[in-house]
């Protein structure tokens, strides 16, 4: 679950991170990580708050492993 992210372009990890940084902004949940909470609930037998928490983690890791690649 380390690689939920690894396939997915770096336009669409972009605009996920939008999404996510809009959501806290207003305050809402970011309907756009749903479907990676979906893949991490059908593994494992979590909540949906501590798959949501994962799954951002793991949103994040992938991120921070992109960015700092490319310095």
């Amino acid at each position: 679950m380390e690689e939920l992210f690894k396939n997915v372009s770096d336009e669409e990890l972009k605009f996920l991170y939008e999404q996510i940084l809009a959501g806290r902004i207003e305050g809402l949940r970011p309907r756009c990580l749903d479907e990676y909470i979906r893949q991490v609930k059908d593994i494992f037998p979590l909540s949906f708050g501590e798959a949501w928490r994962y799954t951002e983690k793991v949103f994040w890791d992938e991120v921070g492993k992109r960015y700092f690649a490319s310095l």
